[in-house]
């Protein structure tokens, strides 16, 4: 008898090839609509009319207009995500060579050979001290510049005994759970108030407790799960699957820690520190970044006597291993252009809109927050997401009884989840650098995301009844 065959979900980038397909053959469904848009002069975020909502025709002799995606604009619009995301996309592969260098000279290994020595059999402390100092670096707006060393977390909880999913959660994905609060972003949190008319970075007192509950609630989670394939490996989502390509090899137990090694991770803890500086208070973004990872390779490669070759074979190593993640980045931006350019995402944002403006005053704030989580497939950024669908929120919060700061919170907690459930978001981008299938992803992930959701759908009812932000309004 024939055996069946196991169905194998996808790899990220054949998923992204489907939705964009699918997306494209709606756009000759779902029909285009638009707000209303008026550029506020003094801050420059571009509000939108709720009430000026209307349909739009698709018309092929207005270029201007919203199109049909048609079999070959499809792959135009694939191209002109990759080219969109160049920035993110070199990014990765500079900082992927720093992590190269650092791994290649045993920097790393040293250093995990060390924190093993110091913390015996309480290495599982590593865990929650990473997800804490990386959700609050998110807090503050930093989300994307631990994109390029997802190899070398990855590569140390391999050698702890956990696994690739430990090493995204502990990483990227803690800077994800910080950005979702929004303390003092001004990607979500302070687009969300200005537009709203409250104060810049008002409530954050609140957001701190807020914070606090969501990365327990993670770190706790990802205690038991690690407690879990610690005891027996194949427990583990990605036992079956080799990482070996992307994840830095840390598993030298023997491998010293030099004067050499010493001095480059003080180079490199020193640099992150001033990146998060810099993008706060300097205004620094994604170019300046990677010629900062250019300059800190350069300065490796002479304390640790690599020559010109060696240097430039790294940087060969760090292309092919993030080949693929960064065709996905590339990919969902392709996506966010079909969504645009057919007109759909006004005309879903509108109907959702209609499904919470009637809710009752206790759910109306849970509302905002699925209402968001939906949104943010059509609408990975945060800082359009904000400045579409708040300027509609705002007065049905006051409508409904809900204070504009917790349908703020609303907004940033939503839009930031949706960061590590859609293929169209943040998470598609991290499992492609880290190689790990969307659907082991959500194996892990999905348990988590319904007690969080319980949590957070408590915490903006507290909000709702003790009127949080009332005074500022």
């Amino acid at each position: 008898m024939k055996e069946k065959k196991k169905f194998q979900a996808p790899s990220t980038p054949v998923l992204m090839l489907i939705l964009i397909i699918i997306l494209s053959i709606l756009t000759y469904i779902v029909p285009a609509g638009s707000f209303d848009r008026i550029e506020d002069p003094e801050t420059g975020i571009v509000n939108i009319d709720v009430e000026s909502f209307h349909f739009v025709d698709r018309d092929a002799s207005n270029p201007d207009g919203p199109q049909s995606e048609g079999p070959f604009q499809m792959f135009v619009d694939i191209y002109d995500g990759l080219v969109n995301a160049a920035d993110l996309i070199f990014l990765i592969f500079i900082g992927c060579w720093v992590a190269i260098i650092l791994t290649e000279t045993g920097a790393f290994t040293g250093f995990i050979n060390a924190a093993r020595r110091a913390l015996k059999t309480k290495t599982a402390l590593l865990i929650p001290g990473f997800i804490a100092v990386y959700a609050l670096d998110g807090f503050q707006g930093e989300m994307e510049g631990l994109y390029p060393l997802i190899g070398v977390f990855i590569g140390m909880c391999i050698a702890l005994g956990y696994d690739a999913i430990v090493g995204i959660v502990i990483s990227a994905v803690a800077a994800v759970i910080g950005f979702n609060v929004g303390g003092i972003s001004f990607y979500n949190t302070g687009i969300a108030q200005t537009v709203s008319g409250l104060p810049l970075f008002s409530g954050l007192g609140f957001r701190l407790i807020v914070l606090a509950i969501t990365v327990v609630i993670w770190i706790a989670y990802t205690l038991v799960y690690c407690r879990k394939i610690k005891k027996d490996p194949s427990k583990s989502v990605v036992y079956d699957l080799d990482f070996s390509d992307i994840a830095s090899d840390m598993s030298d137990e023997g491998a010293p820690f030099t004067w050499q090694n010493k001095i480059s991770l003080i180079l490199f803890v020193a640099m992150i520190l001033w990146v998060v500086y810099a993008c706060q208070k300097l205004g620094w973004y994604f170019s300046e970044i990677s010629g900062l990872y250019i300059v800190l390779a350069i300065v490796l490669c002479i304390i640790n006597k690599i020559n010109m070759d060696q240097a430039i074979g790294y940087l060969v190593d760090s292309f092919h291993g993030m080949a693929s993640g960064c065709l996905v980045i590339g990919m969902a931006r392709g996506l966010n252009i079909v969504l645009t350019s057919s007109g759909m995402s006004d005309t879903i944002v509108y109907y959702l809109y209609l499904l919470v403006r009637n809710l009752p005053s206790w759910a109306t704030a849970s509302g905002f927050y699925f209402l968001h989580l939906l949104l943010g497939f059509i609408m990975p950024s945060a800082s359009g997401m904000a400045s579409t669908t708040m300027p509609i929120i705002a007065p049905v919060a006051d409508l409904a009884g809900v204070t504009r700061q917790t349908a703020c919170l609303a907004y940033s907690l939503g839009h930031g989840y949706a960061q590590l459930l859609w293929p169209t978001n943040s998470i598609a981008i991290i499992c492609g650098l880290s190689k790990i299938p969307l659907g082991r992803w959500y194996k892990f992930f999905m348990p988590l995301f319904v007690i969080l959701s319980v949590a957070i759908c408590l915490i903006l009812t507290f909000a709702t009844i003790t009127q949080w932000g009332i005074e500022l309004q």
